[in-house]
């Protein structure tokens, strides 16, 4: 019995991970032959997580030299496909290695892949051959479950190598791009995560070199390869909506666009628990979003069927699906790092379709049948009205709930600039066409003239703001001359126009606040506003006209007669580009990158 109880019973695969662990064995002592037992056997991957987790970075460096050993193994078994057995054991086990050394966020993640994988003088041939035989494997297994696996691992290689170099050898490889571009267009198992990885790898410029990867992409005319890819995006995006809908269900609408019983019924806002589920999102999920803006800004083709394609029997509108998300994300902005950026995203990709002259026409059709559904988890949302109304509308919505959730949080300068460059040139775009918006406008008058507030108490208390927010607020006085230059285009009603301008003269203080802080590019503006306020009151002060009702009956009085200056529609104009957020979106790439390397078999229950 004690002879019994004395026998070795620990599987002969940690026996081998202890002994390549082992500080003491040498890298002589691993050979080919060695490596393809490793394989054979049954994996421990936990066990080897675990083993390698109690190393130090100094203990983990000098191993490696046993895997550049272990690395050559795999390169020629990959170009191996009948030893599946082995192959899927590689996988599983290199997966584990990219984890481990991407959670060390060592100083020269760069340099210290090379050092394990190859060395300064063989890394690029030997990553060549890698990549190489990997794409060749995953084109000659598809749609196979063996295929998938190597799918699966080739995103994960992408992932870890996303930060370094040698990211190039898997975008600029023609096996990798006609792997996953025939999984595509074949709509074969694991399409979605092909297209995922291609979004991913179009997506990284970090190193100033042409990707030849979106090269390809933005030359791709394939309507099937394109029908499946926006498919497996606007899935993904539905079922990300779906996921904040079961956090906080949606609070019903009233049936009156302009009721302003909408406006007085109770919103409770989310709870503490609710809160921290809204922390969680958008989950890896957000790789989809990456790659329809890839594609949408790269592919004119693409992106006109982004808007051509109409809802079916069993797949929903892209283009509601897109909105829709967009709400919701920009909603929930603030609950997470992460939920920011793809904000920003969104509102760079707002902006690239509605900078694009061949495509306002789509923005302002009104026959398109589209039903986004907007987010109403923190503050209420009006219903839209009975009539068609085009694209732009939804998404100029989309932008201005943004920032009703956001106002005050802190000051997001990239959010708040883009947000109010889109918002004007969206208004200039249907006013051009003779559009009304649709959406309730006292609700834009009210966060706008927040925002003004908002900047006024800052500069109060700011010793000396930045450049970029003083930018912000001269984006934010273009916005706002142009709207009350505009409001004959705007308003239907007199009480509507009164409603504006009684804010105005109520917002007087904070523009001499702000008008007395600095020489600023939209001075003339400021002051333009401040005389039209002068000329509603018959120049008494709005401070003495105390009770409210006294200062709306006398900009009544003056509203039939007011002239609102002309020059307030020739106001000085900030442009706000994308090249402004281009670091955010490659830090957000980044992230879900290294995010995603941490969790298993990343998104493939999404995908299913």
């Amino acid at each position: 019995m004690n002879k019994a109880n004395s026998v070795d019973t620990t599987p002969k695969i940690v026996t081998l991970y202890k002994q390549v662990l082992n500080p003491q064995t040498s890298a002589d002592e691993f050979d080919d032959l060695f490596w393809r037992e490793f394989f054979l056997l049954q994996d421990h991957v936990e066990e080897l997580r675990t083993l390698l987790s109690e190393f130090n970075d100094n203990d983990v460096y000098h191993l490696r030299h046993k895997l550049r050993s272990m690395f050559s193994c795999v390169i020629v078994l990959l170009s191996q496909p009948s030893e599946e057995r082995r192959v899927i054991n590689a996988f599983k086990t290199l997966s584990v290695v990219f984890q481990d050394l991407s959670a060390r966020k060592v100083p020269d993640f760069s340099l210290t892949v090379i050092s394990f994988f190859g060395g300064i003088d063989k890394i690029d041939e030997s990553f060549s051959r890698f990549v190489f035989n990997l794409g060749s494997l995953v084109l000659k297994k598809m749609n196979t479950d063996f295929g998938v696996q190597a799918l699966l691992f080739l995103r994960k290689t992408v992932f870890f190598l996303y930060p370094t170099t040698l990211i190039s050898h898997v975008f600029d490889d023609d096996t990798v791009f006609r792997a996953l571009y025939s999984i595509v267009e074949a709509k074969a198992e694991g399409i979605d995560i092909a297209v995922t990885t291609l979004g991913l790898l179009s997506a990284c410029d970090r190193f100033e070199v042409m990707n030849t990867c979106r090269v390809k992409l933005s030359h791709v005319t394939d309507e099937g390869f394109m029908t499946n890819y926006l498919l497996s995006v606007s899935k993904a995006m539905s079922s990300l909506c779906d996921t904040y809908r079961e956090i906080k269900p949606e609070v019903s609408n009233t049936s009156g666009f302009f009721s302003f019983l909408s406006f007085s019924r109770t919103v409770y806002p989310p709870t503490e628990e609710q809160e921290t589920a809204f922390s969680a999102l958008p989950d890896d999920r957000t790789l989809y979003v990456i790659a329809l803006y890839e594609m949408a800004t790269c592919n004119k083709v693409f992106l006109l069927l982004l808007f051509d394609m109409r809802p079916s029997d069993t797949e929903s509108c892209p283009l509601s699906n897109l909105i829709s998300l967009a709400s919701y994300i920009g909603a929930h902005q603030r609950s997470s790092p992460i939920a920011g950026r793809v904000s920003v995203v969104f509102l760079n990709l707002l902006h690239f379709m509605t900078d694009k002259t061949f495509f306002v026409n789509n923005l302002l059709n009104e026959d398109m049948s589209i039903s986004p559904t907007l987010c109403s988890q923190r503050l209420p949302t009006l219903t839209f009205p009975s009539a068609p109304a085009p694209p732009l509308v939804f998404m100029l919505d989309v932008v201005v709930i943004s920032l009703q959730h956001n106002l005050k949080r802190n000051l997001n300068c990239i959010m708040y600039n883009l947000s109010f460059s889109y918002i004007r040139h969206a208004i200039f775009l249907l006013f051009d066409e003779g559009l009304r918006l649709h959406y309730h406008w006292k609700e834009l008058w009210r966060t706008l003239f927040f925002c003004l507030h908002f900047f006024a108490s800052l500069y109060r208390t700011e010793v000396s703001p930045s450049a970029v927010v003083n930018e912000t607020v001269d984006i934010f006085f273009g916005l706002l001359g142009f709207v009350i230059s505009e409001s004959g285009s705007v308003v239907e009603t007199t009480e509507e126009l009164v409603d504006l301008l009684y804010k105005l003269v109520h917002g007087t203080t904070a523009i001499r606040t702000l008008l007395e802080k600095r020489d600023w590019k939209n001075k003339s503006c400021m002051e333009l506003l401040l005389k039209l306020s002068d000329d509603l009151t018959g120049g008494a002060p709005s401070g003495e006209i105390v009770v409210t009702d006294d200062l709306l009956s006398v900009i009544q009085k003056h509203t039939e007669s007011l002239q609102i200056p002309s020059d307030l529609k020739n106001i000085h104009e900030v442009i706000f580009t994308e090249r402004n957020s281009k670091s955010m979106y490659k830090i957000l790439c980044r992230e879900l990158a290294d995010t995603a390397l941490g969790t298993k078999d990343m998104a493939y229950e999404h995908e299913k």
